[in-house]
């Protein structure tokens, strides 16, 4: 063991119960006693908790397993719960245990792909410290703070600090060890990250009640309900859907973007020329790139965190609902009388246009033709015969051979335009170049041997350019 070592307090990170490890040794340089406690050659102020093998090992596992660790003292609990499946809890926790280093192999599952940087630094709330410092005599890094998502306090409902933004000790790059304070560490006064009379305080208090409520959650809302399926349909149930029940996702991305602000989301890839890729993911066994993401959708969609535990419980039966209903209308047959209003409406149609192909009155009377499609004998009766005489496997040889004639002329011609240019005297004379500006390209490319003619003519080109060269 590494000499004398506190226990935690609620909420507390790891790297911060190193850091007061540091202090009861009296160390001068605090980062000594944090690296060999948390196994790593740079200890940070964040929630990562570094080597938690190593970290048990030298604490003798008096503060328990892996899970324990993680469940408690670090922000990655909140994907575990949110985001993760079984499978990929047992694989993180597996691969921890085995001495993974958690900075290195693991910053993906805990704040996930895409956008989720809203700050950096190491920010804390300056009412927890003077509650903290009352209560205790010191202050210590909650892991609430520690996620580069969270703007501000679930407690208190302030917004954090990194400081007065002016001295050494509030830059970015700074990596001094350090604690909490009601000021700043140089003594001046913290500036807020946001504005108090910013009206994007109200938002990121929001996103950090959430982020709470979901740390310290006992469920796994990923065992429980597919994320995706579940706010694809919150969403169509407020309202944004097109045509038979499906996500309208121009309209939702237009009336999220409103409501929180282009600029505060352009990190989490919610902007106009991002394609909206935040809203593509909501789909059937898909999930939000990172949590961050999913904290702003369950935000606009449910409102609170009560709200969105309850649509978790109801989504279940929901789905199961609409799975039976979708199975039971596709073994229902039609009725008799829609069965023949279908062939009336077909047959009216065909006399109508007796020169209808059955192409044209498949595309006219979709609907009818689909409800009649399942009497087979009956759609093949009502419905002309095809007009195509030979099928698609039979007519590519012709239209192959016809595209062969056509490449062939259009690299000849080029071959006649570039022979005696500068191209040509440099002995850059390519297929490429000689197919140039022809759509069948492409095919020439994935069909050569189909393509005899053409294929024996650049092959001569191109050997006699080798041969210049």
């Amino acid at each position: 063991m590494v000499g004398p070592v506190p226990f935690f307090l609620k909420g507390e990170s790891v790297p911060s119960l190193g850091m007061r490890s540091s202090v009861l040794r009296g160390d001068v340089c605090l980062s000594v006693t944090t690296r060999d406690l948390l196994g790593v050659s740079l200890p940070l102020i964040g929630a990562m908790p570094g080597n938690l093998r190593h970290f048990i090992e030298v604490t003798q596992g008096i503060f328990g397993t892996v899970t324990d660790i993680l469940e408690r003292h670090t922000y990655i609990a909140a994907s575990m719960h949110l985001m993760m499946s079984e499978a990929q809890r047992v694989d993180l926790i597996g691969r921890l245990e085995r001495g993974c280093s958690f900075d290195r192999e693991f910053r993906i599952p805990a704040l996930g792909r895409g956008g989720h940087y809203v700050r950096w630094g190491a920010a804390y709330c300056c009412e927890c410290a003077r509650a903290d410092e009352a209560e205790h005599g010191f202050t210590y890094w909650h892991v609430a703070w520690q996620h580069p998502g969270v703007m501000a306090c679930p407690t208190h409902g302030v917004p954090l600090t990194c400081g007065c933004q002016r001295c050494q000790f509030s830059q970015l790059n700074y990596r001094q060890v350090r604690f909490p304070s009601s000021r700043c560490f140089c003594g001046e006064e913290p500036i807020p990250l946001i504005a108090i009379d910013s009206p994007d305080l109200q938002t990121h208090i929001r996103i950090a009640h959430l982020f709470d409520c979901i740390l310290g959650s006992s469920r796994f809302f990923a065992d429980e309900c597919d994320l995706g399926s579940l706010l694809a349909q919150r969403a169509i149930d407020l309202g944004y859907r097109r045509g038979c029940m499906q996500l309208d996702r121009r309209r939702l991305a237009g009336d999220f973007i409103e409501q929180y602000g282009e600029s505060s989301l352009m990190k989490l890839g919610c902007t106009r020329t991002a394609q909206f890729h935040l809203f593509r993911r909501l789909a059937s066994r898909m999930r939000p790139a990172s949590i961050l993401h999913a904290l702003y959708l369950i935000d606009f969609l449910c409102g609170s965190f009560d709200a969105f535990c309850h649509e978790v419980g109801t989504f279940k039966r929901t789905a199961r609902t609409q799975t039976e209903s979708q199975s039971t209308m596709k073994t229902s047959r039609i009725s008799r009388e829609t069965e023949d209003e279908s062939v009336q409406r077909l047959r009216a149609y065909m006399k109508a246009h007796p020169d209808a192909t059955r192409t044209e009155i498949l595309s006219k009377c979709a609907s009818s033709a689909r409800r009649l499609r399942q009497n087979r004998k009956l759609y093949e009766e009502v419905l002309p015969s095809s007009r195509r005489k030979t099928g698609y496997a039979e007519g590519r040889i012709h239209r192959m051979v016809c595209l062969d004639e056509t490449l062939l002329s259009h690299a000849r011609s080029r071959y006649a335009l570039l022979r005696g240019s500068a191209l040509s005297d440099s002995g850059g004379l390519s297929i490429r170049a000689l197919l140039r500006g022809h759509p069948g390209m492409p095919v020439f490319y994935k069909c050569r041997e189909m393509l005899p003619k053409t294929n024996r003519f650049l092959m001569e080109v191109t050997n006699k350019e080798v041969q210049k060269r």
